[in-house]
């Protein structure tokens, strides 16, 4: 540490620098008798900055306090902490600088070191980021196609068949052979409702042409056919979403929905949808037996990948999803999505 005394204005008979300063920057306490000679030594990126902080200090009466850089005598940039006061003699009646040097240096390149290594993992999570939401693009993509191929396939085929085993069974003579056209007719209708059901999960028409929370309801429909279970959905958005939010939103909600079913028990859910904070905030709670959330069940329990599948989805459009859950207590998963996302 280096202490110094410097008259305002400067005078050489008046001017006290410690002897420390030699073994901080290699020049002896002499050489600091010249006014300009701190200025000369002053970083090229430092020194507008530190001669304007120091005449502000000077004109308004107020502390100085800044971190630069100085020139050693070997050539090294030294990082220096000064902080000063101005301070009037009465006897001498004139106005001085006291304050002290401190080395930062060692300070500073840890400080440089935690940045850059802050900066690496960032740009690693934004990466990941980035992939997260191409992987989520795709399987959206392949959902589209898969739904467009069975629909206009299978569905199709399966219909005509249905519609002739069904007209042989009114025309067929003997009846165990009507009551077996009928039966095949049955689970022919059945496996093309099974079918549409998962066109409609692949991807629900009323996502585009009717929003977000109409086919929220229709999944929820669907989902509380075989049950006694009650799915509200309150909508309070105000405006229209586009349509990649929506998906995403859809896909979280409808896991999320399908993880009551299978795990809960619960007798009613209530799914709420509003803005908030520039972006898409949505909850899902439900009455259900709840769980402990541990940092392992998202990772890898069984039965339960879609707790990570929902984290993942949100954070892939620069969101963030969170569930909250105790045994007995039932389970609440709440997530925003930003309305405009961050471009990759």
């Amino acid at each position: 540490m280096v202490t110094y005394r410097y008259p305002v204005p400067f005078s050489t008979e008046d001017y006290y620098i410690s002897p420390q300063v030699e073994g901080l920057l290699g020049y002896p306490a002499a050489s600091w008798s010249r006014p300009e000679f701190w200025a000369s030594l002053l970083h090229p990126q430092d020194r507008d900055r530190s001669l304007g902080a120091s005449q502000h200090s000077i004109q308004t009466g107020e502390p100085f306090s800044d971190e630069y850089r100085l020139r050693s005598r070997d050539g090294r940039w030294v990082w220096i902490l000064d902080e000063a006061t101005l301070a009037e003699d009465l006897g001498a009646r004139r106005t001085f600088w006291q304050g002290v040097w401190v080395d930062i240096s060692n300070l500073r390149r840890s400080q440089d070191a935690l940045r850059e290594s802050l900066g690496a993992q960032a740009q690693l999570s934004e990466e990941r980021r980035r992939l997260l939401a191409r992987l989520v693009e795709a399987q959206e993509e392949e959902r589209r196609r898969l739904a467009g191929a069975i629909h206009d396939d299978p569905i199709q085929a399966m219909a005509a068949a249905a519609f002739l085993v069904d007209l042989l069974g009114r025309q067929a003579g003997e009846p165990e052979h009507r009551e077996a056209l009928h039966q095949a007719a049955k689970s022919l209708q059945e496996a093309i409702a099974r079918l549409r059901r998962m066109v409609f999960e692949l991807r629900p028409p009323a996502l585009e042409r009717e929003g977000l929370a109409a086919a929220i309801r229709q999944y929820a429909e669907r989902a509380t056919d075989a049950t006694r279970r009650s799915i509200c959905v309150d909508d309070r958005l105000k405006r229209d979403l586009p349509m990649e939010l929506r998906t995403t939103a859809f896909r979280i909600v409808q896991e999320a929905l399908s993880n009551v079913g299978r795990h809960s028990g619960a007798s009613s859910v209530e799914v709420t949808l509003e803005a908030r904070e520039m972006g898409l905030f949505a909850r899902v709670v439900d009455d259900g037996i709840g769980f402990e959330p541990t940092p392992a069940l998202f990772a890898s329990r069984p039965g339960h990948l879609g707790l990570q599948i929902m984290r993942e989805r949100a954070e892939a459009v620069g969101g963030w999803c969170e569930i909250a859950s105790a045994p007995a207590q039932g389970t609440t998963i709440e997530f925003w999505l930003p309305f405009a996302r961050t471009p990759p």
